[in-house]
């Protein structure tokens, strides 16, 4: 799961989407794989969201992009979206 939160949370609900959605999310390149003693992953090279800040009034530098593993509630990705000018 994606959230895009805004700086002031309370005002607004977060943008929540699912990755699998093919309007925001896109790999480029090939998977790959490997694998621990205790669980295998599978890495995808490449990978991309596309965030349209200006329609949801995220360009002015304060919004968040989170990615959330759902079945472990783990946050993988926490970063700020840059102003765009």
């Amino acid at each position: 799961q994606f959230d895009l939160l805004p700086a002031n949370v309370t005002e607004s609900l977060p943008i929540r989407g699912q990755v699998s959605d093919a309007d925001v999310y896109g790999v480029i390149g090939t998977n790959i794989s490997f694998h621990d003693r205790d669980a295998g992953y599978s890495v995808t090279q490449g990978d991309y969201f596309v965030i349209d800040s200006e329609t949801i009034g995220a360009d002015d530098g304060t919004w968040r992009f989170r990615l959330v593993e759902q079945t472990a509630s783990a946050l993988i990705v926490d970063i700020s979206l840059p102003a765009m000018t």
